[in-house]
């Protein structure tokens, strides 16, 4: 009788184990399902949850800031009321010393990396050493630094000499290889080119007919239209032709989301004017659903050039308050 009962209350026991692990995978799968429904549209690691239905918003900031020159002038303080969630640094043969000190500084305080690998000097036949370069580098900030952009507008001559598409492809090849060789689980951008004129289209559709598409995990672009408005139709390089850069990808069933890894306005069109503009800017590529970043150039005016949230001396413009409203209200 112990004996009968005692194998009836296993039974019983082990019935109410199977049915609470089922319950607890059925709520594991649901718990995914969810999360998997509230995803950004990155593919790129924690992000996808922690900043769920977010486009992710950077900034660029200039070659050669210090990790002194984040800290003490007010560089974190200001991006993290900005809403700054990702810094586009150049890793380039004369910066990597400064950014040995800079980029723990700027992850540790909470805003990631996104890493343009770039040496002009090798171009365009100098793959060998790039590639090289690229293990050597992505090696060392692998603890830091998971984005990684090959190159930067190659469909220009002072960037990639001869603006060869096809050269170029073969430097965005060895660059993929070897950054996933040094680190796995990195994140490699490719394209990195610059306008949406008929030149700057056909360079694009060149590297896809060269495989670029196997050779990086997002496609880069840099949509500049500055003076003009984004959905002006009259700029010679409008922002919005986006879209037939997202055709052109579709046609080589690259259905992937665009990183657009600069774009801003110069100011000699009025502050006021160039706050607008971004605004405009950054809540059309939030509402095609397609653009997982958007990284504003630039940070701080200088150079000559004012394409910055904030003036030279440090002072916010009317760009970085709308900027701040941007990121607070999506």
């Amino acid at each position: 009788m112990i004996k009968e009962s005692w194998h009836r209350n296993f039974k019983v026991v082990s019935l109410l184990i199977v049915c609470v692990v089922l319950a607890s995978a059925g709520l594991q799968n649901s718990i995914a399902a969810t999360l998997d429904s509230q995803r950004t549209i990155s593919s790129y690691g924690e992000i996808q949850v922690v900043h769920t239905l977010r486009m992710i918003v950077g900034t660029d900031i200039w070659y050669g800031t210090t990790a002194s020159k984040f800290l003490s002038e007010s560089y974190l303080s200001l991006m993290q009321e900005c809403g700054i969630q990702m810094v586009r640094l150049e890793f380039s043969l004369d910066s990597v010393a400064n950014l040995r000190t800079l980029v723990p500084v700027v992850v540790q305080n909470g805003i990631q990396v996104l890493g343009l690998l770039l040496r002009t000097d090798l171009a365009p036949d100098n793959v060998d050493a790039w590639g090289d370069w690229v293990y050597s580098v992505v090696n060392e900030f692998k603890q830091y630094v998971h984005v990684w952009e090959c190159w930067n507008e190659p469909n220009l001559e002072n960037y990639f000499s001869g603006k060869d598409p096809v050269k170029y492809t073969n430097f965005l090849k060895r660059c993929y290889t070897e950054a996933k060789r040094a680190d796995p689980t990195c994140f490699v951008l490719g394209g990195s080119v610059v306008f949406t004129h008929r030149t700057a289209l056909n360079f694009l559709t060149a590297i896809y007919q060269n495989g670029a598409k196997d050779y990086m995990d997002a496609l880069s672009y840099h949509p500049y239209c500055t003076p003009y408005a984004p959905d002006d139709t009259s700029s010679p390089n409008p922002f919005i032709k986006l879209t037939d850069v997202r055709t052109i990808m579709a046609n080589y069933g690259d259905t992937r989301p665009i990183w657009i890894t600069e774009v801003g306005w110069n100011a000699d069109i009025g502050e006021a004017k160039q706050a607008d503009y971004l605004v405009q800017a950054l809540e059309m590529a939030r509402d095609w659903g397609w653009i997982e970043t958007f990284i504003i150039y630039n940070w701080q005016d200088g150079g000559g050039f004012t394409y910055g949230l904030l003036r030279t001396d440090l002072s916010p413009k009317p760009s970085f308050y709308a900027v701040k409203s941007f990121t607070t209200s999506s």
